[in-house]
């Protein structure tokens, strides 16, 4: 049986992945060559898909439940993530 805070979890997730996907594509969208804002599109984006890596086998794993698959999936996705934060914070500094 499924446990209404880990269902939770997973909508609360996709939901955030779909809104940060949808946010950076409006910032290209809306830049008309602004390198501000294309700036901020790239910043988004690398955001939702760093977080994408951890989220997704999050996501998962509160629908399917756990085994080695995910809980490999979960800690790849967390070194891909942190290593996309960095990447996230240094383009941020030169911003």
């Amino acid at each position: 049986m499924k446990k209404m805070p880990d269902l939770m979890e997973a909508i609360f997730d996709a939901c955030y992945l779909i809104f940060d996907l949808i946010a950076g594509i409006l910032f290209f969208v809306y830049s008309k060559g602004n390198p501000l804002f294309i700036s901020y599109g790239v910043l988004t984006l690398t955001l939702c898909g760093g977080d994408a890596f951890h989220l997704v086998p999050r996501i998962k794993r509160a629908v399917y439940g756990t085994n080695d698959k995910i809980k490999r999936q979960l800690g790849i996705g967390l070194q891909v993530s942190s290593i996309t934060m960095t990447v996230f914070y240094i383009i941020l500094l030169f911003i």
